[in-house]
């Protein structure tokens, strides 16, 4: 303000709102040569100070500003006793001086006071959002720089880097197939994930990435590139580890706990100090809790349950995600304490739950950076026959996620997401009757009863992901079939209806395996496939005497198919990569997705099992996802649900300018 009124235009310009945000964190202000003119070097000191980019470098409050400015006006008024009242320059300032400059400082001094007097709230500064839009496609993974300057993001299988001053995204060369990105403290390197190896590369000189280390499991899981040059990182089935940028062999920092057992370790960052590290752990009840850990004493407790990706923000507060909505908590690093209630920060943000990855980073300076979650409420049903024609289902567009053929075909039932939860919902093709069935808890991925007469489906109402059945119309409570700290998806029933196929997502070491349940009183799971590799998405064929399953054994899903229930062979089906495979309604064609891709496979099982060639049938913009979320109808067609367009349009990332500054005052005035 004081800039702009005595020079007469804006410290900082620009033709958008992201070039002003550009200009106020990477430029000066126009030289303040003019401020000679109107009065002595003092007011350019007060000025410059203004606009130091440095917080700790400006005005701590604005009475010590307000009396500064005041000190200059009765200075300025005062004629000096060795010098001649009689220059421009000490005139023209002297006239200004008290009407303007007192002024000024009185407005600046009732404003300091009215913050004194507002419940020792800190003066947030001005929060601004803007758009950082890629010009490359749908952006992946990302992170920002410390100084909140620049953003490296991966899409299309590589890095481009964006910088807040340019419009325009460059390539980071040599990144081909890279993922997971990292900026060094001092925004000069990108590390990134690629093939097992953990790489970097300078944004600043054109050269290629240098290896840091190799041999690593596949699945980076989060990392933190710390001041003194070393990185902490997380990979799949690893605690954490830590490896110097410089190059040299990773060593563990935070191993793995047996009691309770853990999968591995996700999101580590080292707190302030560097006396103990935050992160998140990942139980082998398929739960996710942030945790920290002493570094000198190894002590380790979970301070956050059922949350993820939790990161510190000075001067003492967690942020965190779960469930798609940031939260966060007051924090005591000296007794490493959550010291107060969760607050709701911001809402859809665009993640990944099941590997408990969200889509925010924070810089050092205050800046957030998230993906929005795009709306999935215009969600449509559809029949596609073989040459990918679509028929829609006559369902009002909402947020449908999981589809499932009744047996006879004549009915349809789906998870509908509406308030923050999921329903399972029905739906009579001939009468158009929707129903919703379930009305409790979180409830997801039904499939029919050979009958027809039940829905089996996942739900979370216990805490954990947990199998029930229900009567299709919703005339009777849910029965939970398979309990217990879990994290399970229905498979398929027997031929007799009596036995349950399921993965589990979190048991054993290599994590999803397969179970059998009875329907009888006893309700007692048994294993039926355990690694190696991970198993999901079993299928009972339609005579019962085959299965069907996706597995990574070979570090890429495919589609297999084994006898059942001895599972004493093992029958590729997929090629060069399957997942989610459903059978037709005779036995005779097992169908399977490849991302975007829709395959079938022609089977021949009447004595021993043989497979045709893959054929793919149609790739469209369909809903995809780890859940299965398209069905085989009776007829041959399938049901897939149809994205609204807004869904599939690439939203870039949010930048969030000042967001600290909010999250402290919205913390304090909380408590």
């Amino acid at each position: 303000v004081l800039y702009e009124m005595l020079i007469g235009k804006r410290a900082f310009d620009g033709g958008s709102t992201a070039a002003v945000m550009a200009a106020v964190l990477n430029t000066q202000p126009a030289a303040l040569d003019t401020l000679q003119r109107l009065g002595p070097p003092a007011l350019e000191r007060i000025i410059r100070k203004c606009l130091a980019k440095i917080p700790d470098e400006r005005w701590q409050t604005a009475r010590d500003l307000a009396d500064e400015i005041k000190w200059i006006a009765g200075e300025a008024a005062q004629p000096s006793p060795s010098t001649p009242n009689h220059g421009v320059r000490q005139r023209g300032f002297s006239q200004w001086a008290v009407p303007g400059a007192v002024a000024v400082g009185l407005v600046l001094a009732a404003w300091a006071g009215w913050r004194i007097g507002s419940a020792d709230l800190p003066a947030a500064r001005a929060v601004v959002h803007f758009s950082a839009l890629p010009s490359t496609g749908r952006i992946n993974r990302f992170d920002i720089s410390g100084d909140g300057t620049k953003l490296v993001y991966s899409s299309g299988g590589r890095l481009y880097l964006r910088q807040f001053d340019q419009s325009a995204d460059t390539p980071i060369q040599g990144t081909e197939g890279a993922g997971s990105p990292l900026f060094s403290p001092d925004g000069e390197w990108v590390a990134f994930f690629l093939q097992e190896r953990l790489m970097k590369v300078s944004v600043r000189t054109v050269g290629a990435p240098v290896l840091i280390c190799g041999g690593l499991v596949d699945g980076f899981l989060g990392a933190d590139w710390l001041e003194n040059g070393s990185i902490l990182f997380a990979t799949r089935n690893h605690g954490v580890q830590r490896v110097f940028a410089e190059g040299g062999e990773p060593a563990t920092v935070v191993a793995l706990s047996e009691s309770p057992p853990e999968f591995d370790h996700h999101s580590p960052s080292m707190l302030p100090g560097g006396e103990a590290v935050l992160f998140t752990s990942h139980e082998r009840n398929g739960q996710f809790n942030v945790a920290v850990q002493n570094l000198a004493t190894s002590e380790r407790k979970v301070i956050i349950k059922r949350a993820y990706e939790a990161r510190f923000v000075p001067p003492g507060h967690l942020v965190f995600a779960r469930e798609g909505t940031l939260f966060a908590v007051p924090f005591d690093l000296g007794r490493l304490e959550v010291t107060g209630p969760e607050v709701n920060l911001l809402e859809n943000v665009l993640g990944d739950e099941l590997d408990a990855v969200s889509g925010y980073r924070l810089s050092k300076n205050g800046t957030l950076v998230f993906r929005p979650a795009p709306s999935n409420a215009g969600r449509t049903l559809v029949w596609v026959d073989r040459k990918g024609i679509e028929t829609p289902v006559n369902i009002a567009a909402r947020a449908i996620s999981t589809p499932s053929v009744s047996p006879d075909g004549r009915r349809l039932a789906f998870a509908v997401a509406e308030g923050g939860r999921r329903d399972i919902w029905t739906y009579e093709l001939a009468t158009e009757k929707l129903a919703r069935v379930t009305r409790e808890g979180n409830n997801w991925a039904p499939i029919w009863t050979r009958d027809g007469q039940r829905l089996t489906f996942t739900s979370t109402r216990g805490g954990s992901r947990e199998l029930f059945w229900q009567s299709s119309d919703g005339g009777s409570a849910a029965d939970r079939l398979v309990g217990g700290d879990l994290q399970l998806s229905p498979g398929g029933w027997s031929a007799d209806g009596k036995v349950l196929v399921y993965s589990d997502g979190g048991t054993g070491p290599q994590g999803a395996s397969m179970f059998l349940v009875s329907t009888d009183d006893a309700r007692q799971p048994s294993p039926l496939l355990h690694g190696p590799g991970e198993q999901w998405s079993p299928r009972i064929s339609p005579d019962g005497r085959w299965i069907a399953y996706a597995s990574n054994e070979s570090k890429r899903a495919e589609v297999f198919v084994s006898d059942y229930p001895a599972l004493t062979s093992r029958y590729p089906v997929s090629s060069e990569g399957g997942d989610q495979p459903q059978w037709s309604r005779d036995g005779q064609e097992l169908w399977y997705r490849k991302g975007a891709q829709v395959f079938s496979v022609a089977i021949d099982a009447a004595r021993e099992f043989t497979s045709g060639k893959p054929r793919e049938w149609f790739s469209g913009q369909y809903v995809l996802g780890l859940e299965h979320n398209y069905d085989v109808a009776p007829d041959g067609r399938l049901l897939m649900i149809k994205r609204d367009p807004e869904e599939t349009a690439s939203l870039g990332l949010r930048v969030v300018l000042n967001w600290a500054d909010e999250l402290a005052r919205r913390v304090l005035k909380r408590q």
